[in-house]
């Protein structure tokens, strides 16, 4: 194997300055790649904890997954426990449609603009209300 020599000062410039050249352009694609996770609020999982369910809520292009778990209610069925949804779009507040997956429930489709979700679980006689943001980063 050859090895790189470097005889004239100006090629050890050129080599400097194209090192430097290849971290700014590094630097700037992993910002970049930061900036476009943080602004698509469509990838993440939301947490919410209550008295008698944590869910999680995650939201899709126009649709939203809620993963229910018990946290007082820590057994019981996922086919007893009812959902109620719906979405805040300015001042107006709309119910969606709910469809009850295997252990999950999927909402949709969510419109353009929807700024929060008002989530009503109830297991046999009680009931735990959830507000979601939607626009938290």
């Amino acid at each position: 194997m050859k090895k790189l020599e470097v005889n004239s000062k100006s090629q050890q410039r050129r080599l400097y300055l194209l090192g430097l050249l290849l971290i700014l352009f590094i630097v700037l694609i992993a910002k970049s790649l930061a900036a476009q996770s943080v602004s698509t609020n469509t990838r993440y999982p939301l947490l919410k904890e209550g008295k008698l369910f944590t869910i999680t809520v995650t939201p899709r292009s126009n649709k939203a997954e809620v993963h229910v778990a018990g946290s007082k209610i820590a057994d019981f069925k996922f086919e007893e426990v009812g959902l109620v949804a719906r979405v805040r779009i300015g001042n107006e507040i709309k119910v969606l449609s709910s469809k009850r997956g295997n252990q999950n429930f999927v909402l949709g489709p969510l419109p353009q603009g929807a700024s929060s979700l008002e989530l009503n679980l109830k297991h046999k006689n009680q009931e735990e209300r959830f507000d979601v943001d939607l626009q938290q980063p």
